[in-house]
């Protein structure tokens, strides 16, 4: 089970951890705490850790306190800092006992939340899925048991930066082990990990009719879009390229007829 937590310490992207009742103590790499001036490692507070597979005894270089965001609150949390440790997945590191204490956290199987009773909060527990390079692969994310038998996904979120192409917006129905199919692209030359909440399948009356009105809007604009753009001095690869920015995010390019904001209103000028 993995968790994404945030630090206003640690900012360049969310932190991964395994949850893990049967560990001790919490760990961090040490690189993920690399030039970070608001962080210090304690390193006179030092543990001996088993358990990693190898039949051998690591020692943690010291510990250290981060700030982690849970709802709107900072709350300080301990952990001890490992390099040089292979960890199996692609984490930054394990959420142990000693922080499910502090938060008085538990988790719930029935709806798929780390809940910090302490401080009133649930967060999702996540699933991990890899994605081979430049391949297209039928995955299956867990739905809430609440959910109809059949409709649309439509709460999937992704990070504009990486290489995934995520299909949504498709009726689906829900398999027997409460799974459904999500249709990804990896179009990079790595091998990508992807990682899902318990998601809900929505109702299809209510989405489909959203959906159709958005999906002819986005095809007439892309179509206009083309018609607009000269590509004649470009490689076919450009040309490919520039389609895809201009389809991908077709809103925010400039149309004939299109409306512009006023941007006397929010910009103030010295």
């Amino acid at each position: 089970m993995i968790i994404q937590l945030e630090s206003p310490a640690i900012q360049d992207r969310p932190l991964l951890f395994l949850v893990d009742t049967g560990a001790e103590t919490s760990l961090i790499r040490k690189e993920r705490l690399e030039n970070n001036d608001h962080l210090r490692i304690n390193s006179e507070k030092t543990k001996i850790l088993t358990g990693f597979g190898d039949n051998k005894t690591h020692s943690t270089i010291g510990n250290v306190k981060i700030p982690l965001l849970l709802d709107s609150d900072s709350y300080f949390m301990t952990f001890n800092v490992i390099e040089g440790i292979k960890l199996n997945l692609d984490i930054d590191g394990i959420l142990g006992r000693n922080i499910m204490t502090q938060g008085g956290a538990t988790i719930n199987c029935s709806t798929n939340m780390l809940e910090f009773t302490r401080f009133g909060i649930q967060l999702p527990l996540l699933s991990i899925h890899t994605i081979e390079p430049k391949t297209r692969k039928v995955l299956n994310v867990t739905v809430s048991p609440e959910s109809s038998d059949e409709g649309i996904l439509d709460s999937v979120q992704t990070n504009p930066n990486m290489p995934f192409h995520i299909t949504t917006n498709i009726l689906v129905k829900k398999n027997p082990d409460n799974t459904v199919p999500l249709f990804v692209t990896n179009s990079s030359e790595n091998t990508m990990r992807m990682f899902f909440p318990r998601m809900k399948l929505e109702s299809p009356t209510k989405v489909l009719t959203v959906s159709l009105l958005k999906d002819k809007e986005d095809t007439d604009r892309k179509s206009e879009l083309r018609e607009h753009v000269r590509l004649n001095h470009l490689t076919e690869d450009e040309r490919n390229r520039l389609l895809q920015v201009l389809f991908v995010y077709n809103d925010i390019f400039y149309l004939p007829g299109d409306k512009l904001a006023d941007l006397r209103k929010k910009l103030s000028f010295s």
